[in-house]
C-alpha cells in the first residue's frame, strides 16, 4: 500500500472512540492508519502499519505491526506513507516520506481472501480519517526502499 495523506488538526472526537483515523484499508488484512489521542498504543500522532490473518490450523489471528515515533504526523503536511509486506523476508516494512520508520519481522501473510479497498474509514466505528487522501496505489509485489524513496521524492520536486 503507499499513499499521500495530510491530516487535518483536529483532537479524537470519539467519546470513548478507539483513537484511530484509518487511511486505507485492503480487507481487513493490511492497513494503514494514524494514532490519534486516545489510542490503545498511547502513542498520538505516529503513523501505524499492521498486517494480518486467520491461522484456521492453530484456531487464532496472528499479526504484525510496525509504529512510526510519536509526533512523526504532523497536521497539515503531505506525507507520504508505504507498506511493505516482503514473503522472502518474512517481514513488514513502513516507510514516512521514503524512509523505514519501521520494520516488524516474522510478519504473517496478509490472507487476502477477498478484496475490498476502503479509504478514510474502517469495517468498525470510530475510526474516520480527517483530511485528504491522495495517489493511492495498491502492489502485488514487495516495492524496494529505494522505489518508495523516488516516489516520496517525485511530489517534493
Amino acid at each position: 500500500l503507499e499513499l499521500w495523506f495530510r491530516r487535518a488538526d483536529w483532537t479524537n472526537p470519539y467519546r470513548g472512540g478507539s483513537g484511530w483515523q484509518t487511511l486505507v484499508a485492503l480487507t481487513t488484512d493490511a492497513s494503514l492508519s494514524i494514532t490519534a489521542p486516545g489510542c490503545p498504543l498511547h502513542k498520538p500522532w505516529a503513523l501505524h502499519g499492521t498486517v494480518s490473518r486467520h491461522n484456521k490450523e492453530a484456531g487464532e489471528n496472528e499479526s504484525a505491526n510496525a509504529l512510526s515515533r510519536p509526533g512523526s504526523v504532523p497536521a497539515g503536511q503531505w506525507i507520504h506513507a508505504a507498506l511493505v509486506y516482503n514473503p522472502t523476508e518474512v517481514s513488514l516494512s513502513l516507510y514516512l516520506d521514503g524512509v523505514l520508520a519501521d520494520r516488524a519481522k516474522g510478519a504473517p501473510p496478509p490472507a487476502m481472501t477477498w478484496r475490498q479497498l476502503r479509504l478514510g474509514t474502517w469495517y468498525k466505528a470510530n475510526q474516520a480519517f480527517r483530511g485528504e487522501i491522495d495517489e493511492v496505489e495498491v502492489y502485488d509485489y514487495p516495492r524496494t526502499g529505494a522505489a518508495i524513496a523516488a516516489s516520496a521524492a517525485s511530489r517534493r520536486s
